[in-house]
């Protein structure tokens, strides 16, 4: 098995290091908290908090040490015992639990979670449940990919999307969607680099799944097949919740009469359904420098609805709780090099033995 070079596993991080900033830089309007228990409120706070901590860290790549987590910082030694604890309850936990997100007290899944899942499922397990355990040094904020994209402007930009794919929720927030010289409707997505190169093919991967997902959400709600009593039912809303007088108020200047919240989320996907907005004709992915938002190039991604169900329902069956964690294969375990969890990682322990006792038999 060829092993890549060391300026290769750097590129490639963690898997998110050039991950889309338009899915963080909303989030928190996606998150409509429904009135509940104290406990479960806590509960999902936190859980969304410690994601958006995991994805707020990922873009900046630091230049002094593009690296960083292939070194423990000072008292990290600590955090590598209680962390092989949790790790360790957290396996027992997989079979003795039905649905994961019910376990993890999470409503709904984001796109870019599939994209950390599609990079190394067993990573994306641990950064839920032990967010503290990351380094220091990817604790830095994603500042100058968010300013690239707020400084580019555009016809439609960050337009959000929703939907069920088997049973679990989705949400995401398209980068920019404009229409070409030839009239196709394009979705474009923005990608930051923190090194002026092209990412890597498993990163590349990711990149086309998240567009991919994004057109199946965005064409559905525009064909009218977004269920609202799926979309309340998930995120446990309450579409019998009066209005204020303000909301109605504009409401009604605007022509529309509304009461309810119900009522502004009917009228909101018959808006949609109504507008004649075509599905999308073309994905695009577009990578910029951080340091000076130098354009490194321009990839289109095919579209096969297909192979994306395929893979989506591989991906659920884990959230569903139809199928234990994986990690990466062994041509992939490249990744681990770079991974913060490396230490306490069960499935590198166990892939280890296997491929140690597969030699001892074959000498």
């Amino acid at each position: 098995m060829s092993i890549p070079e060391k300026s290769e596993v750097e590129e490639c991080g963690d898997g998110f290091s050039d991950m889309s900033d338009s899915e963080f830089l909303h989030l928190d309007d996606l998150m409509m908290e429904p009135a509940c228990t104290e406990e479960s409120s806590k509960r999902n706070d936190e859980t969304h908090e410690n994601q958006r901590e995991r994805r707020d860290t990922s873009e900046t790549i630091s230049t002094e040490n593009p690296n960083p987590s292939t070194e423990l910082p000072e008292g990290s030694m600590q955090r590598k015992e209680q962390g092989a604890e949790a790790a360790g309850k957290g396996q027992k936990r997989k079979s003795d639990t039905g649905n994961t997100l019910e376990r993890y007290h999470m409503k709904y899944l984001c796109v870019t979670d599939l994209c950390a899942q599609g990079w190394c499922e067993q990573q994306m397990v641990y950064s839920i449940e032990l967010p503290g355990f990351l380094q220091p040094e990817r604790a830095a904020l994603m500042d100058t990919g968010a300013s690239i994209h707020l400084a580019r402007g555009g016809p439609v930009r960050e337009f959000p999307v929703f939907g069920e794919v088997d049973g679990v929720f989705l949400v995401g927030v398209i980068d920019e969607l404009h229409y070409t010289p030839k009239g196709e409707l394009e979705l474009s997505e923005l990608k930051t680099r923190g090194r002026p190169s092209l990412p890597s093919k498993a990163q590349k991967r990711n990149h086309h799944l998240q567009v991919k997902v994004y057109k199946r959400m965005f064409d559905a709600m525009v064909r009218g097949q977004m269920n609202l009593g799926n979309l309340t039912s998930h995120l446990h809303l309450m579409p019998e919740k009066p209005l204020g007088a303000q909301v109605k108020e504009h409401a009604q200047n605007t022509g529309l009469t509304v009461n309810c919240f119900g009522d502004l989320l009917e009228l909101t996907c018959l808006n949609l359904t109504y507008s004649n907005l075509p599905n999308i004709d073309r994905l695009t992915l577009e990578y910029h420098y951080q340091k000076d938002n130098a354009l490194i190039g321009t990839e289109t991604v095919h579209f096969e609805e297909g192979d994306l169900q395929e893979e989506l329902q591989d991906y659920m069956a884990f959230w569903k709780g139809q199928r234990e964690t994986k990690g990466v294969d062994i041509e992939e375990v490249w990744k681990c090099r770079s991974c913060s969890y490396v230490s306490i990682c069960e499935w590198t322990k166990t892939r280890g033995t296997v491929i140690n006792h597969t030699k001892r038999m074959k000498q």
